[in-house]
């Protein structure tokens, strides 16, 4: 599971990302020691999911970032593929709030006690409601009585993201502090900022005529976990009606989903199977390997290479 690839150095933020050499690192270690599967070889990806003695590599790409055009050049030269999911709404060049958030955190020489500082200040303005614990309240309470503790970010970074993200109340109101947010801190306008960060559809295109393969990341790369039945079939089914319209899925290719922030519920499972789709991956950690039940193939773990790599030795490490 590939994100963000690129030398940190050459943009005014800082994100969680490999390196160029990094990932160049990793894909020769990954195709010396074993196989990167074809994507668009469904029997050969089924083989190796059964398999208890045999591994191989599938390589995916989350998010449709201009990185990806520089992976998927290194990948042709080497007569290798892999899976890119870009979200449909980043194609039409409006900003993520995810990739906003990065922004905006990863803005270097500003604390984020400042960024929360000014959030607070326009929920408070605006009454915005806060959901924590399924629990209503307002932004003071909210970050008086957040305890989520998280591996890599510190408890202000991480209570950042999670009001961005899903605890502010109202997509409506989430997106308008992260435009107030943008506007103050980076002082770009959205579109702008989206045609320099995202693939376009030309891009796409010269991905796909050297062989890579899509599939969804959703409409508008919203959790699906938080959406009923019917909206949740809404952002799949459009995902792929606009991939099918921009000639990125050819009909003899497997149908993966990638879940946007590996968020899916018994809901999403059974749409994947109403929808006829092949494969689901999930951002949980570990080996994918198939068990009992036809459903598993759409719960697929990933190894995420931006936690599983040891940078002195290029090679994997702690994978179990």
């Amino acid at each position: 599971m590939y994100h963000y690839v690129r030398n940190n150095e050459e943009y005014s933020y800082d994100t969680f990302c490999r390196r160029k050499n990094e990932f160049e690192a990793q894909v020769e270690y990954f195709r010396k020691s074993s196989e990167i599967v074809d994507p668009a070889d469904l029997q050969k990806i089924k083989y190796y999911l059964k398999s208890d003695n045999q591994n191989a590599y599938l390589l995916t790409f989350d998010d449709g970032y201009k990185d990806h055009l520089y992976c998927a050049n290194y990948l042709y030269n080497r007569n290798l593929k892999a899976y890119f999911f870009p979200p449909i709404n980043a194609l039409n060049g409006n900003i993520l709030d995810v990739n906003a958030i990065h922004m905006i955190i990863g803005l270097r020489g500003i604390e984020i006690k400042t960024i929360l500082k000014i959030l607070t200040e326009v929920c408070m303005s605006s009454n915005f409601s806060l959901n924590l614990n399924n629990q209503r309240m307002n932004i003071k309470s909210y970050l008086d009585k957040f305890d989520i503790q998280d591996e890599y970010d510190e408890r202000e970074t991480i209570m950042l993201k999670r009001i961005l993200q899903r605890d502010l109340m109202g997509d409506d109101n989430r997106r308008l502090v992260i435009d107030i947010l943008i506007e103050k801190f980076i002082d770009k306008k959205s579109s702008d900022i989206a045609s320099e960060l995202y693939l376009n559809i030309q891009d796409l295109k010269i991905m796909k005529k050297m062989g890579m393969i899509f599939g969804s990341h959703g409409n508008t790369h919203k959790w699906l976990d938080t959406l009923n039945f019917d909206e949740q079939k809404e952002e799949i089914e459009q995902s792929f009606i606009s991939l099918k319209k921009m000639n990125l899925i050819d009909v003899n290719e497997p149908k993966a989903m990638c879940y946007p922030f590996g968020g899916y519920d018994f809901n999403t499972i059974k749409l994947m199977n109403t929808l006829n789709l092949d494969l689901g991956f999930t951002t949980e950690i570990g080996p994918a390997k198939t068990i009992e039940g036809k459903e598993f193939i759409f719960k697929l773990p990933r190894w995420d290479t931006n936690h599983f790599w040891n940078n002195k030795w290029r090679r994997p490490c702690n994978v179990g």
